[in-house]
């Protein structure tokens, strides 16, 4: 198994988003920047990592080949934004010891909309496959139910030569 077919790598970096989006909600809250520095630090290793999944696909899309083209389009432009934005709010904080609070407000907004984006294709791709899980289930009887026939009386009172296609 190599290391992009591992879940674990997605969700860490899932993870790191969520930690960086509740010190950049709470910064905001109590007015920090402290808990922002932290934040927009953390969201960069996220998007490092992001960065590194997207060097072992040789691939810009990072999320599954099997997700439109939109979704994953727009992941990896929220992931670039992301990055833009905290490289931003690390580069203010050093220099000034503050962050305009539109970088704040900026932070939470693209990072909800990254995690928004990673829930919604997880719980699409669950109910697909529950979905196509149950119709190959209904698509083949037992061997029981084929042995005693079929329930529908049009199919059992056929004659075996209007059944046939060498009849005609």
């Amino acid at each position: 198994m190599s290391i992009l077919e591992n879940s674990i790598l997605h969700l860490t970096t899932i993870l790191i988003f969520i930690l960086g989006l509740g010190l950049l909600t709470l910064s905001y809250l109590k007015k920090n920047y402290e808990f922002a520095n932290w934040g927009f630090g953390i969201i960069f290793l996220g998007f490092i990592q992001t960065v590194f999944i997207a060097f072992l696909l040789n691939d810009f899309f990072v999320l599954s080949s099997k997700i439109e083209y939109a979704v994953n389009l727009s992941f990896s432009f929220s992931s670039i934004v992301l990055g833009i934005i905290s490289v931003t709010g690390l580069i203010f904080y050093y220099r000034h010891k503050i962050i305009p609070s539109i970088f704040i407000q900026l932070g939470i907004l693209v990072s909800s909309i990254l995690i928004f984006i990673t829930f919604s294709t997880s719980v699409s791709q669950t109910i697909s496959k529950r979905n196509n899980g149950n119709s190959e289930v209904n698509k083949f009887l037992k061997a029981e139910d084929f042995e005693k026939g079929s329930p529908n009386p049009k199919l059992s009172k056929l004659s075996s030569s209007k059944d046939s296609l060498l009849s005609r």
